[in-house]
C-alpha cells in the first residue's frame, strides 16, 4: 500500500505552508525531509527541503501524534520556474527506519496579482 497521493498547487511569489498529522508516530528526534522532482526519476529536485539546518523549512511537533509543518519561504518560491509540474513526497528519518508518509503531485503557478 502506498502513502496518500495528495495534489498541492504552489503559486511563485507566494508564501506555500502544508502541514500534516502523523497518526501513531511519535516524530520525537526524527528528520523529515521533502523533495519535488519534475518526474519521480529526475536527478535533480524544483526543491528540496529538511527539518535540520540554519533555516529549516520544515518543522515538527512530536508527540503520540506528530505534526509536521512544511513552510517555503517567499523568496524561495519566487525563484521557481513557473509554469511547471511534477512529483513531491515527505520522509522521516528515524533511527534505522526511512518512511515515506505522504506523496504526490505539484503544481507551480505564475503568480497573478504583482
Amino acid at each position: 500500500m502506498y502513502p496518500d497521493d495528495v495534489r498541492i498547487e504552489i503559486i511563485r511569489g507566494d508564501t506555500y505552508t502544508l502541514t500534516i498529522t502523523v497518526n501513531s508516530v511519535n516524530l520525537t528526534g526524527a528528520t523529515v525531509r521533502m523533495s519535488g522532482r519534475t518526474r519521480e526519476s529526475a536527478t535533480t529536485t524544483v526543491f528540496d527541503l529538511s527539518s535540520t539546518g540554519i533555516s529549516p523549512a520544515i518543522s515538527i511537533a512530536a508527540g503520540a501524534n506528530s505534526t509536521i509543518t512544511v513552510t517555503i519561504p517567499v523568496a524561495t518560491t519566487a525563484a521557481f520556474e513557473a509554469p511547471l509540474n511534477g512529483r513531491w513526497d515527505i520522509q522521516y528519518v528515524l533511527g534505522s527506519v526511512t518512511q515515506t508518509i505522504v506523496r504526490g503531485s505539484f503544481d507551480i503557478y505564475e503568480d497573478t496579482t504583482r
